[in-house]
């Protein structure tokens, strides 16, 4: 999987990115 197209996607559903949802 490539991870910049993966948080490119993420971003458009979740309004932000991977690293920032797990930091919370």
């Amino acid at each position: 999987m490539h991870l910049g197209r993966f948080s490119v996607q993420y971003r458009e559903k979740f309004g932000e990115t991977p690293s920032a949802t797990l930091r919370r």
